[in-house]
C-alpha cells in the first residue's frame, strides 16, 4: 500500500514541464491499523457478556437490599462506571460497523428540546459530582423536529458531552445548545475546559487520538471519531 503525491513544476526560461510523482509505502501502518480493528472489535464482543451481568446484579442488589444514603452512593459509582464501560464497548463496536458500512441510518422525527433535555439528565449526576454546571440553553428559533436517525444523534451528543465534562475544571460549566431552520439544526456543546489548540482542532476526530493531557489517558480515543463519522452519515459537518 501506498500514500502519494503529485507535484507539477515548469521551467520558466526553458518552457520545461515536469511532474514529481512520491510514493510512500505505509504497508506496515495500514497492517497496524487492521490489527488495531481487530482487537477493539474482539475485545468489545468479549466485555459485552460480562458488563450485562453486572448490570443485572446491580439492580437485582438495588431492589432486594436495604440501602442507606452512603451503600447507594457506592452502587450510584459501581453503575456509573458500568456505564462508562458499556459506552466504550458501543465506541469500538459503532467504530467497526461504520468502518464496515454495516450502520444504516434510521431517520425519523428527532425533538432537539427534547434531546438536550434528555442527554442533561443523564450526565447532570456526573456534572454535580465534579461541581460542574451542566446547562441546556436551546434557542427559541430552534426547529420543532429535524430529521436525523434518533439513536445516532443521541449518541452523537453523549459522547460529546461526556468529552466536555472530562476536560471542564471544577466550578466550570458545560452548555448544550440547538438552533437552525427546518433544512438544517445546528447542535453546539461549549464548555470552559482548556480547548484545542488550532493546529490540532482536525486531529482530534481521528481514530485513536487523543490529545495529551496532564491527567491520565482514559477510554479506546474512538468518541470523537465516531461523532464526525456519525454526523458524515448524516451528510453534515462538525468542528
Amino acid at each position: 500500500s501506498y500514500r502519494t503525491s503529485v507535484t507539477m513544476f515548469s521551467e520558466t526560461a526553458s518552457s520545461d514541464f515536469g511532474v514529481l510523482l512520491m510514493l510512500h509505502d505505509v504497508t506496515a501502518q495500514h497492517r497496524l491499523e487492521a490489527l488495531k480493528e481487530e482487537f477493539f472489535q474482539s475485545a468489545a464482543h468479549d466485555l459485552r457478556a460480562p458488563l450485562f451481568a453486572i448490570q443485572g446484579y446491580l439492580r437485582l442488589l438495588r431492589k432486594s437490599l436495604p440501602l442507606d444514603t452512603r451503600q447507594t452512593s457506592w452502587l450510584d459509582a459501581v453503575e456509573r462506571s458500568s456505564d462508562n464501560l458499556t459506552l466504550l464497548v458501543k465506541d469500538a463496536l459503532d467504530e467497526a460497523r461504520i468502518e464496515n458500512g454495516g450502520l444504516k441510518l434510521a431517520v425519523s422525527d428527532v425533538d432537539p428540546r427534547a434531546l438536550l433535555r434528555r442527554t442533561v439528565h443523564l450526565f447532570q449526576p456526573v456534572a454535580e459530582e465534579r461541581g460542574i454546571a451542566l446547562e441546556s440553553l436551546p434557542d427559541e428559533a430552534a426547529p420543532a423536529v429535524f430529521q436525523a436517525d434518533e439513536r445516532l444523534i443521541e449518541r452523537l451528543l453523549h459522547n460529546l458531552v461526556a468529552n466536555a465534562i472530562k476536560f471542564t475544571p471544577r466550578g466550570g460549566y458545560v452548555r448544550v445548545g440547538a438552533s437552525g431552520g427546518p433544512d438544517c439544526v445546528e447542535l453546539r456543546v461549549s464548555d470552559t475546559g482548556p480547548g484545542i489548540p488550532e493546529n490540532l482542532r482536525s486531529a482530534v476526530f481521528e481514530k485513536v487520538r487523543q490529545l495529551e493531557a496532564a491527567g491520565p489517558r482514559s477510554g479506546f480515543g474512538l468518541g470523537l471519531s465516531i461523532c464526525a463519522k456519525i454526523v458524515k452519515l448524516h451528510g453534515g459537518l462538525i468542528w
